[in-house]
């Protein structure tokens, strides 16, 4: 008995959120979303929305998984193109799509079947993001996705240091995060650099003394041994 109410409970509330979204709709308010479908938002790590965005839904069946060790990387003949990416590129025209609005929002309606949600930002008009996206490492199901309702999909930025001229500094984030005063006294001021050597906005003087001692183990005839990833280990999962 129980089990039946739950389903019947579970069936008036899916019911009750189809008929909601339907007045939503009718009245101009929201996003209109088919029974079978869902939607979402794609933002990038600092929750700003990425517009113009093109969502691909890659079937599952399409993607084989490849675990990769470091063991790998040392073959010769070892390729790591992105699956998901080269699918894309070769059947994309193939694949359920849908293009995100200026808020980032987007819906989308699936056949059943399992798939990996991939982001490709507006090659035009985005030169800041990178493609992927947080649902493009696991696929889910047309029921998950359905279920969810709502999908947040979450994309990387390209690194402030591949353009100098946009980088700021740490010292700018400070004026709002005033209890981590403390990266001005640790490489974190720096960001990422090329060892040994200064971009046009960092400061050699303290970049050489935070690089000297790790780049004077890299001499000639020095062993270095590369050990696979290990999840039990702190921030650093692969061990030198």
């Amino acid at each position: 008995m129980r089990e039946l109410r739950f389903a019947e409970g579970v069936h008036r509330a899916r019911w009750l959120a189809v008929a909601v979204s339907a007045l939503l709709a009718g009245a101009g308010c929201g996003i209109d979303v088919a029974a079978d479908g869902f939607g979402g938002t794609v933002t990038d790590t600092a929750r700003e929305p990425v517009a113009n965005a093109t969502i691909y839904a890659v079937p599952a069946r399409l993607v084989t998984p490849v675990r990769v060790t470091a063991s790998d990387v040392l073959a010769a003949a070892a390729d790591f193109d992105e699956p998901l990416q080269d699918l894309v590129d070769a059947m994309g025209e193939t694949f359920p799509r849908t293009v995100t609005d200026a808020s980032g929002a987007y819906t989308l309606s699936l056949p059943a079947g399992a798939y990996y949600l991939y982001v490709v930002p507006d090659p035009v008009g985005d030169p800041v993001h990178l493609p992927g996206g947080s649902a493009s490492r696991r696929s889910l199901t047309v029921d998950e996705l359905v279920r969810r309702g709502h999908v947040e999909l979450r994309v990387s930025s390209q690194p402030s240091s591949f353009r100098p001229e946009a980088y700021i500094g740490s010292g700018a984030c400070l004026g709002c995060h005033s209890d981590q005063q403390g990266w001005q006294r640790h490489a974190h001021a720096n960001g990422i650099h090329e060892p040994g050597r200064a971009a046009p906005l960092q400061s050699a003087a303290r970049i050489d003394p935070a690089d000297a001692p790790t780049l004077a183990k890299l001499v000639a005839g020095t062993t270095l041994y590369y050990y696979d990833f290990d999840p039990t280990r702190g921030e650093d999962k692969f061990r030198i």
